[in-house]
């Protein structure tokens, strides 16, 4: 059996995703194969700097109508989800329905206790 690669994907054109931790590694190769197969892909992230470098990747990749935009969130800030939420330029209509693709970044350091005394 041959091996699957993203562009074996169907059309996403039309499907809108939200890609956490897509400035790096998986989430950003998430963000590249949605766009590439014509998903709008926000390409959330906590560091405008590396949201920028990110979005130029996502775009080029970009194809069949797909697109990035850049979306400033810190998830372990309750403050931060909510701003995020109020700046999406147009919003969908109430039956759209987003893709939300978390990527739950796995490490052996020790929890930290965020604003909110939660641990992360």
């Amino acid at each position: 059996m041959p091996a699957w690669t993203p562009s074996d994907a169907p059309s996403l054109s039309g499907r809108t995703a939200v890609v956490t931790g897509a400035t790096s590694g998986l989430g950003l190769q998430t963000a590249i194969a949605l766009a590439a197969n014509g998903a709008r892909v926000l390409v959330a992230g906590r560091s405008e700097q590396r949201l920028d470098a990110a979005l130029a990747e996502v775009d080029a990749a970009a194809s069949d109508g797909g697109s990035a935009r850049p979306l400033l969130l810190d998830l372990a800030s309750l403050s931060s989800v909510a701003q995020a939420g109020a700046s999406t330029e147009s919003p969908l209509p109430p039956t759209s329905a987003y893709d939300v693709i978390a990527r739950m970044g796995l490490s052996r350091l020790p929890p930290e206790k965020t604003l909110y005394r939660m641990a992360s």
